[in-house]
């Protein structure tokens, strides 16, 4: 046996453990594969609707933001991570690493921002309905701000990442191994990435501390409320110095405009009550008043599932920055395979957002179903 070991060369060994490893994780990597093909063709059904068939509203510029971060990541991070569980212990080249760490970088701070914005968004229409608003024209600015830094956040990974190579024992021999990681020769390389991790962290606690302030507003049982004048006053003057696409379409969406009055639900149809006269338009505004509803529920089930995912991510990553630099390589292939599938568990995020809006958005379902129709029935005629 040992004079067979010794028939094989250090390369050769390499490729055979990596291929072992590569076996193990073989159900992963064709998780991430069907998560890559799904994930890019659900965002560009994301695109078709949101760009084509929504109103110029600050919430679909949000969503859009959202689609191109994820669209990008099925075309960048998520195959180059497929790249990095099949070449493990062979990395292809530096070059690579550094643009899978880069993109992996962007789009995980561009979703972490996007989100948080949105969850400003959702908090002011809900909780502050009468203060200031995120107008179409501040939502465009702020989507442009949120790719902007989550640039110059990932740059310095390009310097800080590598390929790394070292003598690695296997079948009683030392082989040398070459793997992607933090390149041990900088300095400031763990301490960069800690601040972002503090970073990303802190973000998703304000996060999920807006969404349970947005939830109990949600939850509780509205009260009709009187107006008084100072409020109406406020009102009216942002009507009269606003464009119809700016503050009068916030306005109509304030939940303290229905606030005022009282409503009666009956067969899945509202009629606003106002000192026992029917309002003409009254149905219209309980209408603003369910799509807020919605439109808030899908981006807290969204939101939610970013800060599991991301939080499980961002856990780890501190933990493996804090340790060994060689100790996921010390793991059994066992261990390596359950590591890898919570640190990739983010990537979900990436595929879940046509899911809920298809579940959830009657418009974007409805939009689909026209679509598709119009495609199969010209194929049949």
């Amino acid at each position: 046996m040992v004079e067979e070991q010794k028939i094989f060369s250090e390369q050769q060994l390499a490729e055979r453990m990596n291929y072992e490893l590569m076996n193990a994780l073989l159900p992963l990597v064709t998780f991430i594969g069907f998560e890559i093909v799904f994930g890019f063709f659900g965002n560009l059904l994301v695109f078709y609707v949101y760009t084509f068939r929504y109103r110029q509203r600050n919430f679909r510029y949000f969503v859009l933001c959202l689609a191109m971060a994820d669209t990008l990541s099925c075309l960048t991070s998520m195959p180059l991570e497929i790249v990095s569980l099949t070449h493990w212990y062979i990395y292809p080249g530096e070059a690579l690493c550094k643009i899978k760490t880069f993109f992996s970088v962007f789009t995980a701070i561009s979703n972490s921002l996007c989100l948080f914005v949105i969850a400003i968004d959702r908090y002011r229409k809900v909780c502050e309905p009468l203060g200031w608003q995120i107008t179409p024209e501040i939502a465009k600015r702020l989507c442009c701000s949120i790719y902007l830094v989550a640039f110059l956040v990932s740059v310095p990974f390009l310097y800080f990442w590598g390929t790394m190579s070292y003598q690695y024992i296997y079948e009683n021999r030392n082989i040398t191994v070459t793997t992607c990681g933090k390149d041990t020769g900088k300095v400031h390389a763990v301490g960069y990435a800690i601040t972002i991790d503090v970073i990303m962290f802190s973000t998703l606690f304000i996060m999920l501390v807006l969404y349970t302030l947005i939830a109990r507003r949600l939850l509780a049982k509205r009260k009709p409320i009187i107006v008084g004048a100072k409020t109406l006053s406020h009102a009216k003057k942002l009507v009269c110095s606003s464009s119809e696409d700016g503050a009068v379409l916030q306005l109509k969406e304030y939940y303290s405009a229905q606030d005022a009055y009282k409503y009666r639900f009956k067969d899945d149809r509202c009629r606003k009550v106002v000192n026992n006269q029917r309002v003409a338009n009254g149905y219209e505004n309980c209408k603003v008043d369910a799509r807020i509803r919605r439109m808030t529920v899908i981006m807290l089930i969204l939101t939610l599932s970013f800060i599991i995912t991301a939080g499980v991510y961002l856990a780890l990553l501190f933990l493996f920055a804090l340790s060994d630099d060689k100790k996921v390589d010390k793991m059994s292939n066992g261990l390596k395979v359950v590591m890898s599938f919570f640190l990739r568990l983010y990537f979900i995020n990436h595929v879940i957002n046509p899911v809920v809006y298809i579940s959830m958005d009657p418009h974007f379902r409805k939009t689909i179903r026209k679509r598709f129709y119009r495609i199969f029935s010209c194929k049949c005629c």
